[in-house]
């Protein structure tokens, strides 16, 4: 197990944690998660069953977990004005990357494809054997790069929003500021993105613009497109850690 930061742009470093058996060329897992990139991973997480990590003699594949930037350990620091009902340590970053052109959630996406990149250079690496998954806004950077990248195995995503519209529709969400990607809406929803995915996509428990898990007909309302390609799965209001491993 190794502790790297990464650096996909000059000023910005993002923590990662790479984890492999010794003396093995493998397949990857490439992961994202808004919570930090322990979370899960510790003891009985969903990514130690995803690699095997306990079982002797398992093919186990390669694992690198990375902080996007604002995530995990580089999360910002609290400001007084966050103790107002208003605030909220996501929204000041959110609001100026929106309004200069260059949204978190795109900057995420880059780092993404950085984290992607430094992956397959590694020798412990099968390149041709990638997966990139993550949780909540995490699976939406994982379905981004995998988008863009196009060559990846496969992607799963756990618990993201079942839309941009709905997201754009609701008088009340619960999700962070940096969820948005402006303009998103003139050019592609969730759904769209993920039928033009050319790979297996698995989409676990999403949610509403409350947080709320879908039953499995709204899952189907939510992505009709992407569930006419037979290599796409949505698994709605299931457990995440059993349908994953």
């Amino acid at each position: 197990l190794y502790e790297l930061l990464l650096v996909p742009e000059q000023g910005i470093t993002l923590p990662a944690t790479f984890l492999r058996e010794p003396n093995q060329r493998a397949g990857a897992v490439l992961y994202f998660d808004d919570r930090g990139r322990w979370t899960d991973l510790t003891s009985g997480g969903l990514l130690g069953g995803m690699i095997h990590f306990a079982q002797p003699g398992a093919l186990k594949p390669v694992l690198l977990s990375v902080d996007l930037r604002g995530w995990g350990d580089t999360k910002p620091a609290p400001a007084p004005y966050e103790a107002a009902g208003w605030g909220a340590p996501d929204r000041w970053f959110s609001y100026i990357s929106a309004a200069i052109g260059d949204p978190v959630l795109a900057m995420r996406i880059r780092d993404g494809l950085a984290a992607l990149a430094y992956l397959r250079s590694r020798p412990e690496v099968d390149p041709e054997r990638i997966v990139i998954g993550g949780h909540a806004a995490g699976g939406l950077v994982a379905l981004h790069v995998a988008t863009i990248d196009g060559k990846v195995r496969a992607v799963f995503a756990n618990q993201i929003p079942a839309s941009f519209a709905m997201l754009a529709r609701s008088n009340a969400y619960t999700w962070e500021q940096d969820i948005f990607l402006p303009n998103v809406l003139l050019h592609y929803d969730l759904d769209e993105l993920i039928a033009s995915l050319d790979m297996p996509v698995l989409i676990v428990n999403p949610l509403d613009a409350l947080k709320r898990p879908l039953t499995q007909a709204g899952a189907g309302e939510s992505f009709p497109a992407a569930l006419k390609k037979g290599r796409v799965k949505v698994v709605a209001a299931a457990d995440s850690a059993s349908m994953l491993s």
